[in-house]
């Protein structure tokens, strides 16, 4: 039976990558990341291939690699190695990266290693790069963006740094270098950067709808409710109302019947 004519570009990438570089059982195929199961195991599929048999270097478009029910896909994309013991990938154009739990990093370049069949981390970087994460048992979303974002897969952390900023619904973060666990929720700003030298405080800004709330009014200021007392005069006694009935004005004399 021959298979649809949707599937067979795949198919073909599938059979090449095998026949050519045979590294992994099923190292491409045309399944959908989200139903893999087993994080140990990497596969990819792309829509071309160049293999360079001899250097074991490859050029992929349109490439999806999945780890675990991880993936990272770009528009396209270079490796130095036919296999994922050691081998670093370069990614170019709309890169995505999931990040787990519940992350999701954007970029215009990254740069993926495994080390003995397993992604290790994965450097993205930009104008700016770009993560979010929705929390857990929330519908609230942290954002973050920076020029270069490593992602630390066994840690599951990122890391942004060169015009950090992290924001949330209960404020925003600036730092030359700030740490967040995906994992954990937490978040870490430093005012050293990955080079070690100081590149500006840690900065937080409050919504005004977080922002506590203060008694502004004077000890001895009546609330709007109270009505002021009377003027008293010098003896403590109140001053009596003037005869013409306007404030402030001298008593007029009655007048001198004729």
């Amino acid at each position: 039976m021959n298979p649809p004519s949707s599937q067979r570009p795949f198919l073909r990438v599938s059979a090449t990558a095998l026949i050519l570089l045979g590294a992994l059982n099923g190292v491409t195929r045309a399944a959908a990341c989200a139903e893999e199961e087993h994080p140990t195991q990497v596969t990819y599929d792309a829509r071309t291939m160049d293999a360079d048999i001899k250097t074991h270097v490859m050029h992929l478009t349109d490439v999806t690699i999945c780890y675990g029910k991880m993936t990272v896909k770009a528009d396209r994309a270079f490796a130095t190695a036919g296999d994922f013991k050691n081998s670093r990938w370069t990614f170019d154009g709309n890169v995505r990266i999931n990040a787990e739990p519940r992350g999701n990093l954007k970029s215009d370049e990254a740069v993926v290693e495994f080390e003995d069949n397993q992604l290790k981390r994965a450097t993205a970087t930009g104008n700016p790069a770009e993560f979010d994460q929705k929390r857990e048992d929330s519908d609230q979303i942290t954002r973050g963006h920076a020029k270069e974002i490593v992602y630390e897969v066994g840690a599951g952390t990122v890391r942004l740094s060169n015009d950090a900023w992290v924001a949330d619904d209960k404020g925003v973060m600036t730092a030359p270098e700030i740490t967040y666990d995906l994992r954990q929720e937490r978040v870490e700003a430093s005012t050293a950067g990955s080079s070690g030298t100081s590149g500006g405080p840690v900065h937080v800004t409050i919504p005004a709808s977080e922002t506590p709330k203060l008694d502004t009014r004077p000890d001895n200021k009546p609330d709007g409710n109270n009505k002021p007392n009377p003027p008293t005069g010098t003896d403590g006694a109140s001053d009596p109302a003037p005869s013409n009935g306007k404030p402030g004005a001298p008593a007029v004399p009655p007048p001198v019947p004729h």
